[in-house]
C-alpha cells in the first residue's frame, strides 16, 4: 500500500476523531480506512490508535508518530509546491507603453521573478497596439483608449492625469482661469490618445469638452513631458510621471479645481480556452500588484501636491 496516502488517512482519522468520518471526508469505504491504519500501525510496529464503538484516540505511540507525520506531510506539500514553481518556466512576451513599461510593468516584472525565478521576459516597448498573435505576445499593458476589441481584458488600475505647464511658460502666457481659455494657449497634446479635445469636470458639475489650441503633439509621454519642461505650453500628463516636478516647483497644476477623466489601465491578452501556466500565474499577480503599487505611488505623489 502507498505509505504517504496511509499518513494521510491516520492524521484524517485523528482530525475527525472517527474512521467513518475520515471515509467521508477522504471518498474512501470505512474498510479501506481501517486497512490503511491497519497498514500503518504494521510499518511502525506499534498500535497508534484506541478503538470503540464511538470514536477513535492516539495511543502514547500514535502521539509520538503524529508529529513525525505531520512533518512528512508538510514536507511533501513544500515539495509540491516547489515542482509547480519548476513548472513555471519559459519566456513571457510583454508589450506596453513607455511609460507603463517604466513607471508599472519593470517593477512589476522583478517582483514576480522572486516568485517564479525560472520565467524570463521579452518587453515590446512601443505605444502602438501591436497585433499580439503576429508579434508572439502574451499579454499586453495598456491605457483603455486604445483598440481592445477581439481581446480578453484585466483591468490592473488606473491613471489619473494632471493638465501642468512651467511657471515660466504661465508669466508669459494668457491667464488661463476656465477650460474656455485653453484656445488662447499653447497645448501639448498625446496622439495615441487621439486629444482633440480635453473634457474637464468642475467640482460637482458635468463634464465638458473644451477644444485646443494644438500646437505639438507625441505618442511618447516623456516627449511631452520634455516640451512643458522647455516651456513650450500646457501638457496633460500622468500625475504620477509629473509629481515630483510639481512638489519642486519646476510644473505647476493649472485649472486644479477641475477634474479630468481617468485612464483604466488593462493586460490585454488573447482569448484561449486553456491559458498556460506560466501566463495565468503572471495575469493573477499583476492586478494585485498595480494596485499596491498605484495606492503607494497616488500617496506620495498627492503628498508632494
Amino acid at each position: 500500500m502507498d505509505t504517504l496516502k496511509a499518513i494521510q488517512v491516520f492524521v484524517e482519522i485523528h482530525q475527525q476523531g472517527s474512521l467513518t468520518k475520515a471515509a467521508e471526508k477522504l471518498m474512501l469505504s470505512r474498510a479501506m480506512v481501517s486497512r490503511y491504519l491497519e497498514f500503518l500501525e504494521n510499518r511502525f510496529g506499534a498500535r497508534l490508535m484506541q478503538r470503540n464503538t464511538r470514536r477513535v484516540s492516539l495511543t502514547q505511540a500514535g502521539e509520538e508518530a503524529l508529529g513525525y507525520c505531520l512533518t512528512i506531510l508538510e514536507q511533501e506539500k513544500k515539495l509540491q509546491q516547489l515542482n509547480a514553481d519548476a513548472q513555471i518556466q519559459g519566456v513571457l512576451r510583454i508589450s506596453a507603453g513607455h511609460f507603463m513599461a517604466r513607471a508599472y510593468l519593470l517593477d512589476a516584472i522583478v517582483a514576480f521573478q522572486k516568485t517564479a525565478p525560472y520565467v524570463a521576459f521579452d518587453v515590446l516597448s512601443q505605444e502602438q497596439m501591436v497585433d499580439l498573435i503576429a508579434n508572439h505576445v502574451d499579454v499586453a499593458v495598456r491605457v483603455s483608449a486604445h483598440e481592445t476589441d477581439g481581446y480578453e481584458t484585466l483591468v490592473l488600475g488606473q491613471v489619473e492625469p494632471w493638465l501642468v505647464a512651467t511657471p515660466t511658460y504661465l508669466q508669459q502666457a494668457h491667464p488661463l482661469n476656465h477650460p474656455e481659455q485653453l484656445l488662447l494657449h499653447s497645448c501639448l497634446v498625446h496622439s495615441y490618445l487621439s486629444q482633440k479635445v480635453w473634457p474637464l469636470t468642475q467640482k460637482g458639475g458635468q463634464v465638458r469638452e473644451y477644444k485646443l489650441n494644438k500646437v505639438f503633439q507625441s505618442n511618447d509621454v516623456y516627449v511631452l513631458l520634455e516640451m512643458a519642461l522647455r516651456h513650450k505650453g500646457i501638457g496633460m500628463l500622468p500625475m504620477d510621471l509629473v509629481a515630483a516636478d510639481v512638489a519642486t516647483g519646476r510644473l505647476v497644476r493649472v485649472l486644479a479645481d477641475y477634474d479630468l477623466p481617468t485612464y483604466q489601465v488593462m493586460a490585454v491578452f488573447v482569448s484561449q480556452n486553456h491559458i498556460p501556466l506560466m501566463l495565468k500565474k503572471f495575469l493573477d499577480f499583476l492586478p494585485l500588484f498595480f494596485t499596491q503599487q498605484q495606492k503607494a505611488i497616488q500617496q506620495r505623489a498627492h503628498n508632494m501636491a
